[in-house]
This record gives structure tokens, C-alpha cells and sequence, in this order.
């Protein structure tokens, strides 16, 4: 029976990781410990060391677990990573593994430098360019956020970090678990915040509340109303409390109102127009970030339910990725294999596990097949006569039309059905 306790094994990965640590130290210290150089020297030391290649993600679980010269932890309280384990930790930079099991991270940037390297599992990458347009304060910019690279990286490969807009980005995490190493300056104060970007054109700080800590108090307070059943009294409440606040705490008590009422769509709309009334056209963009925020939550959420690498891998290009030709270029690559019969096969096993309402075994069936083929409207009407007698076609063509216009303003699947 194997010893999953073996202290050898244990005490190499912990010295596995302090051997990259010091060697990342000693190569940083030759460059004056200068913070512009420190993602190419963490880059250069995940390639020399390899650390998939020594060790997997149970030995590093193991080794923490039981090890009793576990670092110590940066953040023990921090939720990014499901766990974050420190696994080294320097005077002026630490490494931690991140598993990643069902989270998912926004669109952000760091107040940090260091590079990634994907120890176990895959991932859909996504990098972004963000171009300010309206800087209200240094908690909120608006702007427009435009999608530059999404690729799969897979177990080994590795990316370097740059702080503040030099790296806009996403990881979706296909495999569960997967898990990420990082090596990364404490912190660059010159790239704070670090903001997190709504696909609408939205830089936020999403430490707000975490740093207003009076204002998170009075939400909590609200929020008793709403969690007891007096909605009406909540909405009320913060109605008024809206009026009180900038605008920057004004969308960050609309993020906290959109987690408290998300099943509550009738009190999520009374308190978007008071913000509305309260601060006019400056409004918009944000009440189209929390619609969006709205859209990708219910993507999100299915993803908690599914395991399947394929399937979390579906998901993840429906949240990420806006354009078609992109998206089947991603699937293509991802399956070898013709985009449009796998998405429809992805479809199917959704809709069989309960997480999509949409029977490509049902009517909408062969005008589902043929939009992800890429047929037109009229492609699809002569296609259907193959099937049924055309005095059948002639009277369901009104229905079949209006079928293929809602199946393309979809918000979650309409990208499926983009023109080719």
C-alpha cells in the first residue's frame, strides 16, 4: 500500500520549491531587484526548472498538507484560488499554486509583475487592450475594452505577468481541478488598482468595499431587509442610499444589490433606475455593465454543475468570446474536429444534463444545425422542404423566420449564430 505521507517525497517538493525561489532570488538580485525585470527572469526560471515535469498537483496537496516547513501564507483569507497555497516566500516576492476547481476570474489587471505556468489541467487565455474614455475617479473609468488574443494553454506552457495595463486578462480553467503556479512581486503601488473590466467598457476596483468598510457595513445592514423577505423596504433603503454616494460606490452598492437580489429581477430594476435618476446619462454604461455581469452569471453558474472538460470548455468560450469566427477557430483547435457538428454535440449534452433549454432533438432542431453550419434563412427554408411537404413549410415560414431571429439575439447563444 502506498504511504501517501512519504516524508521523502513530501520534502522534495518543498525543496523543489525553494530551489526555484532562490534561484529566482539570486537572478533578481543581479538586476538590482528591479520590477520591469522580474517577468523575464520568472519566465526563464519556470522554463529551467520545469516544475510540471518533477512534480503534480497531489504531490504539492500532499506536501502542503503535511509538511510542518509550510511558508508562510501570504493572504490565508484570500479567495483566488480554491485553495492558494504559498509555496515559497522571499523578502521581496513569493510563489503561490493556485487550484482551480469551479471559480472563474473576471477580466483583470495586477499591481504586480511575475509569470504563470499551468501545472495541471488547461485553460482558455484571454488578453484585452482597455482605452479610457471617462475617468470618473481613480475607483471607476469608462472606456472600451477590446478582446486582442484568446488561446488554450495547456499543462507546462507559461506567460508572464506585466503590472497595470500591460496585461489585461482572463484565465477560464477547463479541467477541475487545474492549477497554476505564480511567481510575483508583492505588490508595484504605481499600478493600483487593480481594476477589474466589465466586457461593456467598465474599469472598476473591485477592493471598494473591502477598503470602505463603512459602506460594506451599512450594505450588510440593508441587506437584512432583503434577507428576511422585506424587499420592498430594501429597495427603498437603498433608493436613498444611492443619492448619498459617488458614483464609483454607487456601482459598487449595484454589484453587492446584484448578489443580494439576483433572484429578485423586478428589484434589481427598481434599483437601477434609481441610480438612473440618481446620476443621469452617467449611468448607462453602468447599468449595461451589471445587465452583462447579469448574462455571465448565468453562464457561470452553469458551470458549477458541469464537469466535463469539453463542456466547461463550451462554456467558457460562450463567456469570453464574442465573435464567431473565433470561437470555432477555438473549437477546432481544441477538438480537431468540424466546429459546427461539435458545438452542436455540445448543445445536446447540456440540454440532456439540465443546464440548457434548448432540444436540438425538437423542432428547432434542423434550424439549429443549419444557423452553426452557417446557412442563411433561405439555405435553412429550402432544407427543411427535404423533410417536410412545402405547403408545411409555406405555413410554419412566419414561425420559422422569427425563430431564427431569436435564436440570434440569444444573449447567451446568439454568438453561435453570427453570419459566417
Amino acid at each position: 500500500m502506498t504511504n501517501v505521507r512519504s516524508s521523502d517525497r513530501n520534502e522534495r517538493v518543498g525543496q523543489l520549491f525553494h530551489e526555484l525561489g532562490t534561484a529566482i532570488e539570486h537572478a533578481w538580485r543581479d538586476e538590482h531587484f528591479d520590477e520591469a525585470g522580474f517577468a523575464a527572469i520568472a519566465v526563464r526560471s519556470f522554463q529551467s526548472f520545469n516544475i510540471p515535469s518533477q512534480c503534480a498537483l497531489t504531490d504539492v496537496l500532499q506536501w502542503a498538507a503535511f509538511t510542518e516547513h509550510l511558508p508562510q501564507q501570504v493572504n490565508p483569507e484570500s479567495t483566488f484560488g480554491d485553495p492558494p497555497i504559498t509555496v515559497y516566500r522571499g523578502r521581496r516576492f513569493f510563489i503561490d499554486m493556485y487550484c482551480w476547481i469551479t471559480a472563474t476570474n473576471a477580466i483583470h489587471r495586477h499591481a504586480f509583475s511575475g509569470a504563470f505556468q499551468l501545472l495541471e489541467g488547461s485553460s482558455l487565455h484571454t488578453t484585452y487592450r482597455f482605452t479610457p474614455e471617462h475617468r470618473i475617479n481613480a475607483g471607476l473609468v469608462l472606456g472600451e475594452l477590446e478582446r486582442q488574443r484568446a488561446e488554450l494553454l495547456r499543462q507546462g506552457d507559461i506567460r508572464p505577468i506585466h503590472a497595470g495595463d500591460a496585461l489585461i486578462h482572463a484565465a477560464f480553467h477547463l479541467d477541475a481541478p487545474s492549477a497554476t503556479i505564480v511567481a510575483r512581486t508583492i505588490v508595484e503601488p504605481q499600478h493600483k488598482p487593480e481594476y477589474s473590466y466589465s466586457p461593456s467598457g467598465v474599469a472598476f476596483d473591485s477592493q471598494i468595499l473591502a477598503e470602505d468598510k463603512p459602506l460594506r457595513r451599512r450594505l450588510e445592514a440593508l441587506s437584512v431587509f432583503a434577507r428576511s423577505g422585506d424587499v420592498d423596504r430594501c429597495c427603498s433603503c437603498f433608493e436613498t442610499l444611492l443619492g448619498q454616494l459617488d458614483l464609483a460606490s454607487a456601482f459598487a452598492a449595484m454589484q453587492f444589490a446584484e448578489a443580494l437580489l439576483q433572484d429578485q429581477p423586478f428589484a434589481l430594476a427598481r434599483i437601477e433606475r434609481a441610480l438612473s435618476q440618481a446620476f443621469g446619462n452617467e449611468s448607462a454604461p453602468l447599468i449595461g455593465a451589471l445587465k452583462e455581469d447579469r448574462r455571465l452569471h448565468t453562464l457561470k453558474m452553469k458551470r458549477t454543475s458541469v464537469l466535463d472538460s469539453e463542456l466547461r470548455f463550451f462554456l467558457a468560450l460562450l463567456i469570453h468570446i464574442a465573435d464567431r469566427a473565433t470561437l470555432f477557430r477555438l473549437v477546432r483547435e481544441f477538438t480537431a474536429s468540424d466546429p459546427a457538428a461539435a458545438v452542436a454535440k455540445w448543445l445536446s449534452a447540456l440540454h440532456a444534463q439540465g443546464a440548457l433549454d434548448l432540444d436540438l432533438d425538437g423542432p428547432l432542431g434542423p434550424i439549429v444545425n443549419g444557423l452553426l453550419r452557417g446557412d442563411s434563412e433561405e439555405d435553412i427554408l429550402v432544407s427543411l422542404e427535404t423533410t417536410y411537404h412545402s405547403d408545411e413549410i409555406a405555413a410554419a415560414k412566419p414561425a420559422i423566420r422569427n425563430a431564427v431571429r431569436t435564436l440570434k439575439r440569444d444573449p447567451h447563444l446568439g454568438v453561435l449564430f453570427q453570419a459566417a
